[in-house]
């Protein structure tokens, strides 16, 4: 599998990493995963992981979410919910934010469970935002049209609004 991976955010015996998984070889074969986030979060004392793969309108609204906490117009947020289903079970995870005291910002992964928190600071958290409205949402948005474009479902519409509004307007309302 060919991933693009980006760096990793760390809090005391945590961290998340963000990667973009480009090509997948399944049953065989291989598939494009065109237009997908994955989110690998992991824990260092207790060796596990939580995958949560988002796609482009989910990673809008991460994003999205992140700027309102950090505008402080919330102080959690609304769980980002991924069902998957693998041999006839299912399973959901969820992403949900929570500012739990001024300057920090909690970012909670849960599956079935099991729970994974990572503390990002005010900073931590523009700089992933910043990752996924200039380097991840771009490239998912393209290879989704790509893949349409390969597919030839229907008309093509390659503008895309920018659904985020520029990093510094939130460092502007910050108080530090």
């Amino acid at each position: 599998m060919e991933r693009k991976r980006f760096q990793a955010f760390y809090s005391k015996n945590a961290g998340f990493q963000p990667e973009i998984a480009v090509v997948v070889k399944r049953n065989g074969r291989y598939e494009t995963m065109s237009g997908r986030l994955m989110l690998r979060a992991f824990s260092l004392s207790e060796r596990s992981q939580i995958r949560i793969m988002l796609d482009f309108v989910e990673v809008a609204a991460l994003a999205r979410q992140i700027k309102a906490i950090l505008k402080q117009e919330r102080k959690k947020t609304t769980p980002i919910i991924h069902t998957t289903e693998k041999n006839g079970e299912k399973s959901k995870a969820t992403i949900t934010l929570d500012r739990f005291q001024p300057g920090k910002l909690a970012v909670v992964f849960q599956r079935d469970n099991s729970q994974i928190n990572v503390v990002l600071s005010d900073r931590e958290a523009i700089a992933f935002v910043d990752l996924l409205q200039n380097v991840v949402f771009p490239f998912i948005v393209e290879e989704k049209v790509e893949k349409i474009e390969e597919e030839g479902e229907g008309e093509v519409k390659t503008e895309v609004e920018d659904p985020f509004p520029e990093v510094e307007e939130i460092e502007e309302e910050l108080p530090w």
